[in-house]
């Protein structure tokens, strides 16, 4: 039987200065929960309807109405 072998290595890479910048271009966590917020409720909107319609059409489908 053959003996496998694996060489592993791990390199660090140094971060460029560059980067440390755009680092304070990142949006603060109000804004970012804010977004989050915003775009669940429009979520919701467009959804919501929808589904009350087709849970109503189920219910009554269940029902025999």
């Amino acid at each position: 039987m053959a003996k496998a072998t694996a060489i592993t290595s791990l390199t660090i890479p140094k971060i460029p200065s560059g980067i440390l910048r755009v680092a304070a271009a990142v949006p603060s966590s109000f804004l970012v929960q804010r977004l989050g917020s915003t775009l669940t409720s429009k979520a919701l909107e467009v959804c919501l309807p929808r589904f009350l319609r087709q849970l109503e059409r189920d219910y009554r489908r269940w029902s025999g109405q």
